[in-house]
């Protein structure tokens, strides 16, 4: 196949995923409201791990299972800011290894909030 032809084809699925995370985004800010209407928190890190565990089970090798987590963070983070947010405070300055690690953790859409000490971050 042509290299203008495999081109057409990424830019058709890429459309299509555009269209598939808007909706996801859109289910993630009812299951906000509905999290807040019975007092659930908005991060649910076992629900989150389980998603990512059956996710990575039904690559068939053309995927590394840690780039498909790495994706699913960010969406994942998404999610989470429609559903109103998540704020996480790590230790240190900004581009520190905390900074970095609660990053990769928790996405790049998530409120990360610097503590320069252990206590202020119990706060």
């Amino acid at each position: 196949m042509k290299l203008s032809n495999l081109r057409r084809k990424v830019d058709q699925l890429d459309d299509q995923l555009v269209r598939l995370l808007e909706q996801r985004s859109g289910i993630a800010g009812e299951i906000g409201r509905q999290k807040r209407d019975s007092g659930q928190p908005v991060f649910a890190p076992a629900r989150e791990a389980e998603l990512l565990r059956r996710l990575t089970a039904k690559l068939q090798g053309k995927m590394e299972a840690e780039s498909l987590k790495a994706i699913y963070r960010e969406i994942l983070a998404t999610g989470r800011q429609s559903q109103g947010g998540t704020r996480v405070a790590y230790l240190g300055p900004e581009a520190s290894y905390c900074h970095q690690a609660a990053r990769e953790r928790f996405g790049v859409g998530t409120d990360l909030v610097p503590c320069p000490t252990m206590e202020i971050g119990r706060a």
